[in-house]
């Protein structure tokens, strides 16, 4: 009986010496929670919008009240970045939405903290955006155009450049590349040759900076030429397909006075002028003539051999009438060359055209008698 008195009057003990801690006991008010989404595709380039949402951050104890964005950066620049009109700002912003458009490859790091309607503070939730590089754009163009057969010759100067590449990223260095990727059998053409007078398009030595070149071709034939475009990082390439012919010797097709006359009758003491009206070429028609020439000769009598009329390269001569006398039959002869020197001893010096090519006459003669 004893016993149980002492068990109870602990228990009594106890409970009175428990009462005197029971006090008000208030609510603990759980911090909120920071959460960045990401509204925008995996891959980062510069000049691309950066959307980031926190409307998924929450507090247990009622609504989030406000956003804190922070933003840091890599790089030297000061500002590698532009906002997006219309939306926060994520550096310094308090939106809920922030957004910024990266002008440089970097590495961005944002944060958020928000703070509920008590003023507690969330720990900072950070996402990590990296830009990256975006491949160069190569464009090869072809500056020199193609003859009216839509085709060049053997022999002649192609200009190709690349100045239409670009680098989409906006600050980086571009470096070229050109090759020629076929040719036709026999060709050693090379894609290029830089010239040292081209300081507009390559300023150095080095022809990795050489946006424009020279080709000129050695053969006739298909010709495949490639430019590399490299910004350090990615490359990108573009080819042209160049049809190559051969030259085709310069054709006389109109004169004055027409040379295809059988012979012609000047009068005496009047001045004449024999001239070549139209020339067909690849690449030097007549007019304007680029680099055609001319030269003349005359015959002043059968039993004589031709003779040039030395200092002149012009399609046209002038007939000096006190030259000549009545009854005195004489030839006179202009051939026409372009830039290659063709062979043309295979002609008669007696035949009045000489033509490498059907009806493609290199010179023609007037047959002349004085009266």
């Amino acid at each position: 009986m004893r016993k149980q008195t002492l068990i109870l009057g602990c228990a009594v003990a106890f409970v009175l010496s428990s009462c005197l801690f029971v006090g008000k006991i208030e609510p603990v008010d759980k911090r909120p929670a920071a959460v960045i989404k990401i509204q925008t595709e995996d891959k980062v380039h510069v000049g691309d919008m950066v959307v980031l949402d926190g409307q998924d951050s929450s507090d247990p104890d009622g609504t989030v009240a406000s956003y804190s964005w922070t933003m840091e950066y890599d790089v030297t620049q000061q500002t590698p970045y532009k906002t997006c009109p219309g939306w926060g700002s994520c550096d310094n912003g308090h939106d809920q939405t922030c957004c910024f458009i990266p002008t440089a490859r970097t590495v961005f790091t944002i944060r958020l903290k928000v703070q509920d309607q008590r003023g507690l503070s969330s720990p900072w939730d950070e996402r990590v955006v990296t830009v990256l590089n975006r491949p160069p754009n190569s464009v090869l163009s072809l500056e020199t155009k193609t003859n009216l057969e839509n085709h060049f010759v053997v022999g002649q100067q192609i200009w190709l450049h690349g100045l239409s590449s670009s680098d989409p990223d906006g600050d980086d260095t571009l470096f070229y590349h050109w090759q020629t990727i076929s040719r036709p059998p026999g060709s050693s053409t090379l894609a290029y040759q830089f010239q040292p007078s081209d300081v507009d398009y390559h300023p150095t030595n080095d022809p990795t900076l050489a946006k424009r070149c020279l080709m000129v071709p050695d053969y006739p034939g298909s010709y495949e030429v490639a430019l590399g475009v490299s910004d350090g990082d990615d490359d990108a390439t573009d080819t042209k397909h160049i049809e190559v012919q051969e030259d085709a010797p310069p054709c006389i097709t109109a004169t004055s006075p027409d040379a295809s006359a059988s012979r012609l009758i000047f009068d005496v003491g009047q001045p004449r002028r024999l001239e070549v009206l139209l020339v067909d070429d690849d690449l030097d028609g007549y007019p304007p003539g680029g680099q055609l020439s001319f030269s003349w000769s005359i015959q002043p009598d059968p039993n004589q051999p031709f003779f040039p009329v030395s200092g002149l390269d012009e399609p046209a001569l002038n007939l000096d009438p006190n030259d000549y006398t009545s009854g005195q039959q004489v030839r006179i002869r202009v051939t026409v060359r372009d830039r290659i020197d063709r062979d043309l001893s295979s002609c008669s010096q007696q035949s009045d055209q000489c033509n490498l090519v059907a009806d493609c006459a290199q010179w023609v003669t007037w047959n002349i008698e004085f009266r």
